[in-house]
């Protein structure tokens, strides 16, 4: 299951869960390793994964880095980012 964006590789991730609930729950319990189970993808130690489930009364509003490109982005997702920036909220006021 190749991607060649982080778009296309997310979207597989979400059909994969709304069809697998063992999927799901591995997932939400542990995202990197359910991902790397699943699609043989490692993401960095240095990236973050979080998961979240909506609900009937929980949405969640997801904004982009506004200082990473998609250039940036592909990087990370391949495992390939560390060493562009120690902090990626380096410049960002109260981190």
């Amino acid at each position: 299951m190749a991607t060649n964006s982080l778009d296309g590789l997310q979207a597989q991730i979400i059909a994969r869960a709304e069809e697998d609930e063992g999927f799901r729950t591995r997932l939400l319990v542990d995202p990197k390793a359910a991902i790397l189970g699943e699609f043989g993808f490692s993401i960095p130690e240095s990236v973050n994964l979080e998961v979240h489930e909506d609900g009937t009364n929980i949405a969640h509003l997801v904004l982009p880095a506004a200082h990473l490109t998609e250039n940036e982005l592909a990087l990370i997702a391949a495992g390939q980012g560390d060493e562009h920036e120690e902090d990626p909220y380096a410049g960002y006021p109260d981190r």
